[in-house]
């Protein structure tokens, strides 16, 4: 019993360690999207500031 319940407590452990990278993977690909999209809006809001500078 003891040999099943240590193979237990180690499948759990590397599916903690699992869940955490994803999880890590997650947040980063969320940073990197926000820093994405404000980068599209920044650009944005430029290209319609040279609009309206050339259209008074």
């Amino acid at each position: 019993m003891t040999e099943l319940e240590q193979r237990m407590v180690q499948r759990f452990n590397d599916m903690q360690k699992s869940i955490d990278a994803l999880a890590l993977s997650l947040r980063m690909e969320q940073s990197n999207a926000v820093r994405a999209i404000g980068g599209a809006v920044t650009e944005m809001g430029r290209q319609i500031s040279a609009l309206a500078d050339r259209n008074p």
